[in-house]
């Protein structure tokens, strides 16, 4: 994906269990989240940006740890959706994808945005969300009822949907 403009990018990290969850904003909202060990090198291999700021934001922080530590299923967090281009497919299955609030098959999430043959197209698409945690593409597994592939890897996503309670 490309960037649409260039500005000041801030990220910060906190801890969830073993892992380091790391995540980007601007001045208009989140931008990236990874649990990369190296989230710059992850952000900078999405956005081509490597030039960053390590500031610390109470509030997105806050609402994170809130998420991590079970007291709030969906954190509230306010995106940039206009830091990437997005196609027209893409904002749909990224803002279709917010409604979910338990885990459901590619297939059936394909069926929901009304054209159950774009299951391949609908996993492109899930997989190249920026937005993890926030736009909860960890809820989205397979037909067969296995987590199935996650970007930061499937222990991470079975670890968000047992914090969810959903396994």
């Amino acid at each position: 994906m490309k960037v649409n403009y260039r500005q000041q990018i801030n990220y910060s990290s906190i801890n969830f269990l073993d892992w380091k969850f790391s995540f980007f904003y601007s001045d208009k909202g989140l931008i990236f989240t990874t649990f990369q060990d190296d989230p710059i090198a992850d952000f900078s291999k999405w956005s081509g940006i490597s030039k960053l700021v390590n500031k610390e934001n109470p509030k997105i922080s806050s609402a994170f740890l809130d998420y991590f530590s079970g007291r709030n299923s969906s954190p509230k967090i306010s995106i940039d959706w206009n830091f990437w281009q997005f196609s027209n497919f893409q904002i749909l299955i990224l803002k279709k994808l917010l409604e979910i609030d338990k885990p459901v098959s590619y297939s059936e999430f394909a069926r929901q945005i009304g054209n159950q043959k774009a299951v391949r197209a609908v996993a492109t698409a899930v997989g190249k969300n920026p937005f993890e945690v926030v736009v909860p593409c960890h809820r989205i597994i397979t037909k067969s009822g296995k987590i199935g592939k996650y970007r930061d890897g499937s222990n991470i996503k079975a670890a968000l949907l047992q914090l969810e309670k959903q396994l």
